[in-house]
C-alpha cells in the first residue's frame, strides 16, 4: 500500500509539472484586477505582426480603459511585449499545448475557474479551439470570423458556430461563403472592423528598412515616378501573380509614363526558393524588370503609403484587409476585384463601382480603371477625397468596439436562456450522462438549423 501511495504521489507530481509546462502566465497577476471593473478575456490566435493580431491589440487597448483585460495568445510572436503592455494579465500557450490541446484547456480551466469573467472576445476562427473552455465555464463568447469559408474545413467552421455564444462577421461576402458551405440560412451580425494603429514596437525601422524607404523616396522625388502599391504576405491568396499581370497591362496602356510597381510584404522562407523564381520569371516576361520591386516587410508602412499614388487589391480571398483601410486613410485610390473582398460592396454604396471595382479577377479591367485615374488629375483627386471620407466614416476602431460591447447584454441573456433550457432537459429526460458541452452543441445545432448530428 505504501508503494502504491508513493507511486500515485509521483504520478501526480509529474502531472502537475506537465500542466505547468503546457501554459505559461507571462505577465500580470489576477490579484491586481480592479474589483470595481468588469473583466473580459480577449483571445488572439498568435502574436505575429499581421492584420488580425494587430487588430486584436487595438481592441485590447480600448477595452483596457473600461475593463480588466485578460489576453490569451495561442502562439508566441513579436507582439508579445505589446500585448503585455495593454493587458492586466497576459497568458501565452507554449508549443507543447498545441500538441496536447485537451491538457492545455485543462490547465487554462484551473487558472480561470476562480475568476469572474463577464464575457470573452475570440478573434479569428483559428482561435476556436479555446471555445469549449468558455462553454464549460459559462462565459459568454463572441467569435469574430474574418476568414473566407473556402479555405476552412467544414468541421472547423461548424465548431465555431456551435461553441460560440455569438458569431460576428466583418463583411457580407464572408458570411455568405460560410452559410453556403454549411448549407444553412441564418442571420448573423456584420460589423466592419475599425482602422488599426500599429503597436509601438512595429514602428521601429531597421537600418535595412530605412535604406529601402530612402531608395523609394529617391525614385519618387528625383525620377518623378508614379508608385502603384500592393501589400501583404507574398502568397497565392493575395494574388501576387495577378498584381504582376495587372502591372504589365498598365505599363502597356501608359508606355510614356514613369510608373514603379511595388509589393510591400514578406515572403515565407519555406516558399522563397520555389515562389521567388516563378515570380521573377513572370516579371521579366511582362517587361517589368526595371520597374517592379518587392521591398519586403516595412515596419512603419505609413511611410510607404505616403510615397504611393494608388493601391491595387489583387487578393483572391481577403475579407477586409487592413492595408486597404490604411491606404484609404492616406487618400490613396484603391481598385479591387468583384467578389474577392468586402470592399466592392462598400465602394458600390459610395457610387464608386464603375471606377474602383474591376470584374472578378479581370486584370485587363483593373488596368483600364487604373490608367483612367492616372491620366485624369481631376478624377484622381475626386476619388482620393472620397476614399478618405469612406475610411473616416466606415472604419473607426472605437466605434467598432462600442458596437461589439452593445451586443454583450443580448449575448449574455441568450446564454442564460440556453443554460436554463439545458437544465430543464436534464431534469425532464434524465440525460446527466451527457456532458454540458454536448448539450450546448445539440441546442445550437437546432437553433442554427444545422442538419448533422453532434
Amino acid at each position: 500500500m505504501k508503494k502504491f501511495r508513493h507511486f500515485y504521489g509521483e504520478i501526480r507530481k509529474q502531472f502537475r509539472r506537465f500542466c505547468r509546462k503546457i501554459i505559461i502566465e507571462t505577465s500580470g497577476s489576477f490579484s491586481n484586477l480592479n474589483p470595481e471593473k468588469q473583466t473580459c478575456i480577449v483571445v488572439a490566435h498568435d502574436l505575429s505582426q499581421t492584420g488580425c493580431p494587430i487588430m486584436t491589440w487595438n481592441m485590447i487597448k480600448i477595452l483596457h480603459e473600461r475593463y480588466n483585460v485578460i489576453s490569451i495568445a495561442l502562439k508566441y510572436g513579436p507582439l508579445e511585449s505589446d500585448f503585455k503592455s495593454v493587458s492586466d494579465v497576459c497568458i501565452i500557450l507554449s508549443k507543447i499545448s498545441i500538441r496536447h490541446e485537451k491538457w492545455g484547456l485543462f490547465r487554462l480551466n484551473r487558472i480561470l475557474k476562480n475568476v469572474h469573467i463577464d464575457f470573452s472576445i475570440v478573434n479569428s476562427i483559428k482561435s476556436q479551439k479555446i471555445l469549449p473552455l468558455f462553454v464549460n465555464l459559462h462565459i459568454p463568447s463572441l467569435l469574430f470570423i474574418h476568414e473566407f469559408a473556402y479555405y476552412l474545413s467544414k468541421d472547423e467552421l461548424r465548431s465555431g458556430f456551435l461553441l460560440a455564444s455569438e458569431v460576428i462577421y466583418s463583411a457580407q461576402v464572408v458570411l455568405d461563403a460560410s452559410l453556403h458551405k454549411l448549407g444553412i440560412s441564418h442571420t448573423f451580425p456584420i460589423i466592419a472592423q475599425g482602422k488599426s494603429e500599429s503597436p509601438s514596437k512595429s514602428q521601429t525601422v531597421s537600418p535595412d528598412e530605412l535604406q529601402r524607404i530612402e531608395w523609394l523616396t529617391q525614385q519618387k522625388t528625383e525620377h518623378g515616378e508614379t508608385i502603384i502599391l500592393a501589400a501583404g504576405l507574398i502568397q497565392y491568396r493575395k494574388g501576387v501573380d495577378l498584381f504582376i499581370r495587372a502591372a504589365g497591362r498598365i505599363k502597356k496602356a501608359l508606355p510614356a509614363q514613369k510608373i514603379r510597381f511595388v509589393w510591400a510584404g514578406e515572403l515565407s522562407p519555406l516558399k522563397k526558393e520555389n515562389l521567388s523564381g516563378l515570380l521573377e520569371f513572370q516579371i521579366e516576361q511582362f517587361g517589368l524588370k526595371d520597374c517592379f520591386n518587392f521591398i519586403g516587410h516595412i515596419s512603419d508602412i505609413d511611410k510607404i503609403y505616403a510615397l504611393s499614388d494608388m493601391l491595387l487589391l489583387t487578393s483572391i480571398l481577403d475579407p477586409l484587409p487592413g492595408t486597404v483601410i490604411e491606404a484609404m486613410s492616406h487618400k490613396l485610390p484603391v481598385i479591387c476585384f468583384e467578389g474577392c473582398s468586402g470592399f466592392p460592396e462598400i465602394f458600390r454604396n459610395a457610387g464608386l463601382n464603375d471606377l474602383c471595382v474591376a470584374e472578378y479577377l479581370d486584370v485587363e479591367d483593373m488596368a483600364q480603371k487604373a490608367a483612367a485615374l492616372l491620366t485624369n488629375p481631376v478624377l484622381y483627386e475626386n476619388i482620393s477625397s472620397q476614399m478618405f471620407t469612406i475610411a473616416q466614416h466606415n472604419f473607426d476602431m472605437r466605434r467598432y468596439v462600442d458596437d461589439v460591447l452593445n451586443m454583450v447584454p443580448q449575448v449574455k441573456k441568450r446564454l442564460e436562456q440556453e443554460e436554463q433550457t439545458i437544465a430543464r432537459q436534464i431534469e425532464e429526460h434524465g440525460t446527466k450522462n451527457i456532458s454540458f458541452l454536448e448539450h450546448m452543441k445539440a441546442l445550437r445545432t437546432a437553433r442554427l438549423g444545422l442538419d448533422w448530428e453532434v
